[in-house]
């Protein structure tokens, strides 16, 4: 069953300015039931899960947004606020193997976002682009499962009613960008400057309900108390080139990046500083109104985030447990593609074919192990490099 309300209002002021209100809500209550299996095969032995789940859900979601804009011929201005709310109940039932659990998870999510672009047109008839944005958001969750669960892990290898994983995740983001904008010439010039602050914190914990008594397992790595903070500073330069046929666009991006992060309960306490340079290319060539010939190149540099840190044990599942050991993951890639489109508009017919190259290169492994109670997932520092070819082809004929 599924409720919504929804109402939209326009208001026109004075001096060309327009205020647009948004308010939305939503409940909705589902069931689910799944049946599957999973199986995991791995040097020592194979492991197969034989799982049926019913589950419930019952979720609340509200926003209220505000939007003021400003459009007139040498000016743009718009500002753009939200408050979003959610609140969600789950519940499951699930056979396994012969073993059965109740799994109850709630969760609620309280944030605001506000957008903020102002765009002028100068006297030279370029282009100034300004821009900020920022974001807070919290999201404690807390994860039940009777009876308990990992007992080797967090009671000793004795049975209890009752694991209770609890964990909060606040985070803050910000980005100010300005650009400018030069879009007269044979080449077409984009030049923009940004600094970013991404700032988050990790706390969990978990509980178990033994006795009729409710108390925090004192197990050491049962913990997390982790403070990230990730800041960027970039400058970007970009090129635009047309002529007849051919069109093509060179993007320059280079950008310092810190990344700190610590938890004081396993003593740790790491800095990374790095450079990136992720320039991409794109080109196109018209063999005619109807083919087309097309390449780019992309490099691209991914960093990992908090998840990818943290020391403590945080229960996924009534079998899964999660930590890591290695620090920040950094992966870098460089994709190639080559297209060629082609097709004959009045019959309504359409063709391509396209080769492409992925090869990437990560400082960090994702680790697996697996047994008959439980599977355990960890990141660990490995250099590992995968590549990719691909080749793709379509086609297209529309029938009336």
């Amino acid at each position: 069953d599924a409720v919504a309300i929804q109402a939209n209002n326009l208001f026109n002021l004075p001096s060309k300015w327009q205020i647009v209100s948004n308010l939305q809500g939503a409940f909705d209550k589902s069931s689910r039931n799944f049946s599957g299996e999973t199986r995991y095969f791995s040097e020592e032995a194979n492991y197969s899960f034989d799982e049926r789940q019913e589950s419930k859900v019952r979720q609340w979601v509200g926003s209220i947004s505000l939007k003021a804009t400003k459009n007139e011929d040498h000016i743009y201005v718009e500002n753009a606020f939200s408050l979003e709310y959610e609140n969600d109940l789950s519940s499951a039932a699930i056979s396994t193997n012969n073993s059965l659990y109740a799994l109850s998870r709630r969760h609620h999510i309280l944030g605001f976002k506000n957008a903020l672009n102002y765009v002028p047109v100068l006297k030279n008839g370029n282009i100034l682009q300004l821009s900020w944005l920022m974001n807070y958001g919290a999201k404690p969750q807390q994860l039940e499962i009777e009876p308990g669960v990992f007992m080797d892990y967090l009671n000793d290898g004795i049975p209890y009613a009752r694991s209770i994983q609890h964990v909060n995740v606040p985070s803050f983001y910000t980005n100010i960008n300005a650009g400018y904008r030069l879009p007269k010439g044979i080449i077409s010039q984009y030049y923009g400057l940004s600094a970013t602050v991404d700032d988050q914190r990790l706390d969990s914990y978990i509980s178990k309900h033994a006795a009729g008594l409710t108390t925090i397992v004192d197990v050491d790595s049962s913990k997390n108390e982790m403070h990230w903070i990730r800041s960027a500073i970039s400058f970007e330069g970009g090129y635009e080139y047309k002529k007849n046929k051919f069109s093509t666009r060179l993007t320059l991006p280079v950008s310092y990046q810190r990344t700190a992060y610590s938890d004081t309960l396993y003593a740790v306490k790491e800095k990374d500083n790095k450079v990136r340079f992720n320039p991409s290319y794109s080109a196109r060539y018209l063999l005619d109104q109807e083919r087309e010939l097309s390449f780019s190149y992309t490099r691209k540099n991914s960093f990992g985030t908090i998840e990818n840190v943290y020391r403590g044990l945080i229960i996924r599942n009534y079998r899964s447990l999660s930590n890591n050991s290695a620090g920040i993951n950094e992966s870098q890639s460089d994709d190639f593609a080559l297209t060629f489109k082609g097709g004959k508009m009045l019959k309504m017919m359409f063709y391509n074919l396209g080769l492409s190259y992925k090869g990437t290169l990560s400082s960090a492994l994702l680790s697996n192990s697996i047994s008959d109670t439980i599977s355990q997932s960890a990141l660990i520092q490995r250099e590992n490099s995968t590549y990719t070819y691909g080749i793709h082809a379509g086609f297209d004929k529309y029938l009336f």
